[in-house]
């Protein structure tokens, strides 16, 4: 059977991360759209600006480790702990640097405007716990998924009653700096505890290792960092460009169009360990399960994006306000953007699987160079409508039309066409099925 009786453990781990990013998506919203309103377009998209700021930076923190750290455990489970621990020290070391050039860098963007730059050092700290996210890797490759998702529900619940006590006794801005600093902070914290309970290895550091680690990961360090100019130069270059009005609204309707990417994260984070898993060993099974993942996220993504496309104004009315209704246009541009974004999100674990990742730097600086161009074109004559275009082009450049560039990459572009097919979806679910009849009928005698 397809997927080597793995249909069970993904449907656990996938309805866990659901279940717990919906509740945070709950709060989420409600919590960030009193932001918004109380903080106006102006001061909210200084907020951004340091968000974006940080995301260049992200990547650095990490050592690209995120993305290959599933595949390390796997191939070694024999060396959980020194490969996990040597990947948190590592981590650690590069996050408090990558604090202090944010903080730097802050300073140079931004000598005159003494509120943004305090904003961005505050900010800068959440980089310090970065490093959470090696820790929920462990957690996904066992399929206990429950437990870095009820910690990060718990953090946004202590970091979400920090923001609404700002709220309503009417702090400064710089107060909200911190928000996403207590968030990372417990969670990091409650992923420890949680590691420790589950009686994880004991956690140990080797520098051979770390050389080993970083071989694999260093494609990741520089795609992720032009991956993440994708999401942020936009901002950035809309501060400089047009102004901090205009950045807040279009951070505003950036915000709201993405507001459902944790379905897909959720989706590809709970295939990948078992994608990953069957590469080498099942072909076959390999592709219809690649298939299957990339069915599922073109469609249900045509299907929200449809829908906030025909609302997209009273969407923006309810939930941000009038204030932000010149927000609606670039709203209803830029919920396609999830369409291509997370399809490329999904081939990435196609190309980890198959080891192409020597690929994705290339790839994706192709597609950040065409980003920044049409950036500084279309937002110097169209504003945020412009900037919103851009996200579109850019992640269907990135993560389609590269695709025929490179001739080992080819193969995934092939997949993305035959996925297409709705019946994709069917058939996931019709194995899925029988797995779990199979399953039953075994407990059963």
């Amino acid at each position: 059977m397809s997927g080597s009786g793995s249909y069970i453990k993904e449907v656990k781990n996938t309805f866990w991360i659901i279940l717990f990013r919906i509740i945070r998506l709950g709060l989420s919203f409600f919590v960030s759209i009193l932001t918004a309103r109380y903080l106006g377009p102006e001061r909210y998209g200084i907020t951004y600006y340091a968000v974006s700021l940080a995301g260049f930076f992200v990547p650095v923190a990490l050592l690209g480790l995120n993305d290959t750290l599933i595949r390390e455990l796997s191939e070694s489970p024999d060396r959980e702990g020194e490969i996990l621990g040597t990947s948190l020290i590592m981590s650690s070391v590069s996050s408090v640097l990558s604090s202090a050039v944010m903080v730097f860098l802050a300073f140079l963007l931004n000598r005159n405007d003494s509120v943004t730059v305090w904003f961005c050092g505050l900010y800068s700290l959440s980089l310090l716990f970065q490093n959470y996210e090696l820790l929920t890797c462990w957690f996904q490759r066992r399929f206990q998924s429950k437990y870095p998702s009820a910690a990060v529900v718990l953090a946004f619940v202590v970091s979400s009653a920090y923001r609404v006590y700002l709220l309503v006794t009417q702090k400064e801005i710089l107060w909200f700096a911190m928000t996403t600093v207590i968030d990372y902070a417990i969670m990091s914290l409650i992923l420890f505890i949680c590691y420790r309970m589950l009686d994880g290895p004991k956690l140990s550091f080797s520098v051979q290792t770390g050389k080993e680690l970083l071989d694999r990961s260093k494609y990741y360090i520089l795609t992720s960092i032009i991956v993440a100019s994708f999401s942020t130069v936009d901002k950035i270059m809309l501060k400089a460009i047009v102004g901090e009005i205009e950045n807040g609204l279009y951070s505003a309707a950036y915000n709201l169009a993405g507001s459902t990417s944790f379905l897909y994260s959720a989706l590809i984070e709970s295939q990948r360990p078992t994608i990953v898993g069957i590469a080498n060993a099942d072909k076959e099974a390999f592709e219809s399960r690649v298939k299957s993942l990339f069915s599922m996220m073109f469609w249900v993504s045509v299907i929200q994006n449809i829908g906030f496309t025909v609302f997209g104004k009273l969407i923006v009315k309810i939930l941000l306000g009038e204030e932000y209704m010149k927000a609606v246009p670039v709203f209803r541009v830029l919920t396609w953007f999830t369409t291509f974004s997370y399809i490329g999100a999904a081939r990435n674990v196609w190309i980890l699987a198959t080891d192409n990742h020597r690929h994705l730097w290339r790839i994706n600086l192709i597609g950040a160079t065409c980003g920044l161009i049409m950036n500084y074109l279309l937002i110097r004559n169209f504003g945020m409508i412009g900037a919103a275009v851009t996200a579109i082009l850019t992640q269907f450049i990135t993560n389609y039309l590269t695709g025929f560039v490179f001739k080992d990459v080819r193969p995934v572009n092939e997949l993305l066409l035959q996925a297409l097919d709705p019946r994709n979806i069917l058939n996931y679910l019709k194995e899925a099925m029988a797995e779990f009849r199979g399953r039953k009928q075994t407990d059963n005698t």
